[in-house]
């Protein structure tokens, strides 16, 4: 599963489907816990477009014993 994502410069991770969803969390953020910096439509733009990146979630193998195994090297 693949994402777009963003991290505030307050630390706050933002992640979404895709990118038209990531510039709504992102004005929903900033106008949420950012009230003193109201955005505009192209700071949104410019924030996404610079500070975006894919976030690729792989999924875990658990085995038998309900245990998450590694895929390292096998052992000797």
């Amino acid at each position: 599963m693949s994402v777009r994502a963003v991290l505030c410069h307050c630390r706050r991770h933002l992640e979404a489907d895709d990118e038209e969803a990531l510039h709504v969390l992102v004005r929903e953020h900033l106008e949420q816990e950012h009230p003193s910096i109201p955005p505009s439509d192209e700071q949104i733009k410019e924030i996404v477009s610079t500070r975006a990146y894919d976030l690729q979630y792989a999924e875990l193998y658990v085995g038998r014993g309900g245990m998450a195994e590694d895929f390292g090297s096998e052992p000797y």
